[in-house]
């Protein structure tokens, strides 16, 4: 006759009611929930993601017809509307990035001399 099964009180549930996998939810099941969330980015909040990426990609559409900005150095051989395709303004873009200065403004804090160089370390 088998012996029952004992189990600790411990270890008797690994996983709550509502989990259903053993992992967390993918990034393309996070991207779905958050598709119609609030976004933030340099200080503005836009209605989704895709508001947010309309915007800057009507800013980036008006820096690509400034002939100085394809001036600089490693700008792509391309149409606009390929490098408007490849893009998601602010974070990347397919030629020089024209809000990285906005970026750093928003993002980059000054240099401290009295903070720890080494990394990791609180100081």
């Amino acid at each position: 006759m088998a012996k029952p099964k004992q189990t600790s009180s411990s270890s008797e549930k690994l996983f709550s009611d509502d989990q259903r996998d053993l992992f967390e939810k993918s990034n393309e099941e996070q991207l779905k929930e958050n598709k119609n969330s609030p976004v933030e980015c340099f200080g503005m909040t836009f209605e989704n993601d895709e508001k947010r990426r309309e915007y800057f990609l009507e800013k980036l559409r008006e820096k690509l017809e400034e002939p100085e900005f394809r001036k600089i150095g490693g700008f792509p051989i391309g149409e606009d509307e390929d490098i408007l395709t490849l893009s998601d303004p602010p974070y990347y873009t397919a030629c020089p990035n024209p809000f990285i200065e906005d970026f750093i403004k928003y993002y980059g804090k000054t240099y401290d001399p009295e903070s720890s160089g080494i990394p990791f370390i609180d100081g």
